[in-house]
């Protein structure tokens, strides 16, 4: 296991280094066997414990993680080992440290006011949880975001519920509104447009994300009728900025009559409303097709 020329002299036991256990009592006992050396091996090795521990490194670089990685696998509950491994890799520690952040931060135990949003987890997952008063406007958001958002460019509800006369639900996080970022109150360092005024390719991307989405609630018979840049959140994957169509609102979905009539209760019309729905839904495709 060491050089030949060097086991005979660093070791006054030829066999001391039989194996992998010994080789490990040289190491752990390094000063006292470094004193029993003569000037030569001493000068080969140089300082203690420094430059014993890079030839044993340099020699075996595996051998440590090989024998930790083995100890953790079969006797990391023994009473002589378990002191090494009860606080686990700085990974496991970091691994922890989040769950408890997490934990503490659940979705279902953070207090969250009427009118805020605040961040939390849902399932380990990022969320935003958002707040209001009970209201037919946001049982239809909510609504409707159930039915619409298997689409990536509409806002993801994870979970809602009423608590303490309170309507509460959580979908995935944003960074700004397409508002913000066009008058450059979030992403200042993020342009859009050319100095000539032309829009730059990140611009024609997240226009052509909020088209695909409302193209998908018009499949679905859903009309979004408040579409705006402050509806329209800017979320990200991996480097990229992505649209999130959001606030269903005031939505139409002419397969729910009631949610229809949440939205046109206030509006006097002999026509029934699925005749009504499904002229509008003609109109708002012709104008999205264009």
């Amino acid at each position: 296991m060491l050089d030949p020329v060097h086991s005979s002299s660093y070791l006054r036991n030829p066999g001391l280094v039989a194996s992998i256990r010994d080789l490990l009592r040289v190491i752990r006992n390094t000063r006292r066997h470094y004193k029993e050396q003569d000037h030569y091996m001493q000068n080969l090795l140089g300082t203690c414990p420094d430059g014993v521990s890079q030839y044993f490194t340099s020699r075996f670089p595996n051998l440590f993680m090989e024998v930790y990685e083995f100890i953790y696998e079969n006797w990391k509950e023994e009473e002589a080992f378990r002191k090494f491994f009860q606080e686990g890799t700085l990974e496991d520690v970091k691994l922890g440290e989040e769950e408890e952040e997490e934990k503490k931060k659940d979705w279902d135990l953070i207090e969250v006011e009427v009118g805020t949003t605040v961040a939390a987890f849902y399932k380990r997952r990022p969320v935003r949880v958002r707040c209001f008063v009970p209201s037919p406007e946001i049982e239809n958001q909510i609504s409707i975001l159930t039915k619409a958002d298997d689409h990536a460019n509409i806002l993801r509800l994870y979970s809602s519920k009423e608590k303490q006369e309170k309507s509460i639900y959580c979908v995935e996080p944003w960074i700004c509104t397409l508002t913000e970022l066009v008058e450059k109150k979030k992403l200042s360092e993020v342009d859009l447009w050319t100095t000539d005024g032309h829009p730059l390719p990140v611009l024609v991307k997240l226009i052509r994300e909020v088209v695909s989405a409302v193209d998908h609630l018009h499949d679905k018979e859903i009309i979004h009728r408040d579409l705006r840049p402050a509806n329209i959140m800017i979320a990200t994957k991996g480097n990229s900025l992505v649209a999130k169509v959001n606030d269903m609102g005031v939505a139409f979905n002419s397969a729910d009559e009631t949610l229809l009539k949440l939205s046109l209760e206030s509006r006097e019309s002999g026509e029934p409303l699925n005749l009504m729905m499904k002229e509008w839904l003609k109109l708002a495709k012709g104008i999205f097709s264009l």
